[in-house]
C-alpha cells in the first residue's frame, strides 16, 4: 500500500520542474497515441476518482462483483487534459490519490480478501491494487 500511495510524493517533487517546461512538451503528443504528460497525470487522476475508488467500494459493498474493462484513451480525451494547467492537474492528482490510498488504509483486513470479475478473471482486492500500482508505472 505504501507503494501505492508513493506517487503523491513524485507528483509533489514533479511540480517543483515543470513550471518551467514548455507547453510542446506538456501537452504535446510524443506519437499520436501515445498519451501526453498532461494527459498521463489526468489518466491517472481520472482512474483513481472515477474507476478505482469505484472498484473498491464494490468490492468492498458486493458479493463478487463483476467490474467493466475501462477504455482509458476515451476517458482522457472526454476529459481535455492538455486544455488545463499542469499544476491543477498534478494538484488534482495528488488530492484523488491520498483520497483513495486514506480509503484502501482504512480496509479492514478481510476486505483484502473480497473478490470481483474483471475480463474473466477473478481478482482479490490485494490483486487489483497491486495492479493498479504496477499500471501506474506503465
Amino acid at each position: 500500500m505504501d507503494q501505492f500511495g508513493y506517487l503523491v510524493d513524485e507528483v509533489t517533487a514533479l511540480s517543483t520542474v515543470v513550471d518551467g517546461l514548455p507547453e510542446e512538451i506538456l501537452g504535446g503528443r510524443p506519437e499520436p497515441d501515445v498519451l501526453s504528460m498532461k494527459e498521463l497525470y489526468g489518466a491517472i487522476t481520472t482512474l483513481d476518482a472515477e474507476v478505482r475508488r469505484t472498484r473498491v467500494e464494490r468490492i468492498v459493498n458486493e458479493d463478487v462483483p463483476t467490474l467493466e474493462p475501462v477504455d482509458i484513451d476515451a476517458e482522457v480525451r472526454k476529459s481535455n487534459w492538455n486544455e488545463r494547467e499542469i499544476g491543477a492537474i498534478l494538484d488534482e492528482l495528488k488530492k484523488t490519490r491520498r483520497e483513495l490510498t486514506d480509503r484502501l488504509g482504512e480496509l479492514p483486513l478481510d476486505a483484502w480478501h473480497r473478490t470481483a470479475t474483471l475480463d474473466g478473471e477473478t481478482l482479490t482486492l490485494f490483486a487489483l491494487v497491486y495492479r493498479m500500482t504496477q499500471d501506474d508505472f506503465e
